[in-house]
C-alpha cells in the first residue's frame, strides 16, 4: 500500500493495490495445522479427549498412576464415560454434538492407553472402577506383569 500511495499514474497505483489485495485473500487462505502432540496426561476428560482426537487423530493417553481408571468411571462426573476410550481404542469413528460447542469428528482415530499401575491398585476392591469390568474387557484389553510381586 505505500508503494501505491507513491506512485505517480493511477494506472500503476490500482495494479499495486489488487496485487496487495491478492496476497492478502492469499494469506487468509492460508491454514496453519495445528501443533503436533502425541500423548495426553492421564489426567484427560473424555470431552478433551475426544477434541485431542479429533483434531490430531492419534494420540497415546499414558499415565502412571491410576486415575484414568477413576476419571472413566465419572470422577467429574455423575456416571461412566467410556464411548470415546473404547471409539478410540478400537478406531471406530468418532462423532460428538453437543449445543454448546462446535461438532468434534474423527474420522478413523488411533487411541492407545499405557498405565504402569502398583499391583495393589488392581487388587483394591474400593476402586471406583471395579465395577466397569464387562465381558468385553478381554478382547479390547491387554495386561501385563514384571513378575515381581
Amino acid at each position: 500500500m505505500t508503494k501505491a500511495r507513491k506512485a505517480d499514474d493511477s494506472a500503476a497505483s490500482a495494479s499495486l493495490v489488487a496485487e496487495a489485495t491478492g496476497l492478502r485473500m492469499e494469506a487468509e487462505s492460508i491454514v496453519v495445522p495445528p501443533k503436533p502432540r502425541l500423548t495426553a496426561s492421564g489426567d484427560v476428560t473424555p470431552e478433551t479427549l475426544t477434541k485431542l482426537l479429533s483434531t490430531h487423530g492419534r494420540l497415546g493417553v499414558l499415565s502412571p498412576e491410576g486415575d484414568l481408571f477413576d476419571i472413566i468411571a465419572g470422577r467429574y462426573s455423575s456416571r461412566p464415560n467410556l464411548g470415546v476410550f473404547l471409539q478410540g481404542h478400537k478406531g471406530e469413528r468418532l462423532q460428538a454434538e453437543r449445543i454448546t460447542r462446535e461438532a468434534d469428528l474423527g474420522e478413523k482415530p488411533a487411541l492407545t492407553i499405557g498405565i504402569t499401575l502398583q499391583p495393589p491398585v488392581l487388587m483394591d476392591p474400593s476402586t471406583s472402577w471395579r465395577p466397569m469390568r464387562t465381558p468385553r474387557r478381554p478382547s479390547r484389553c491387554s495386561t501385563g506383569s514384571t513378575g515381581r510381586r
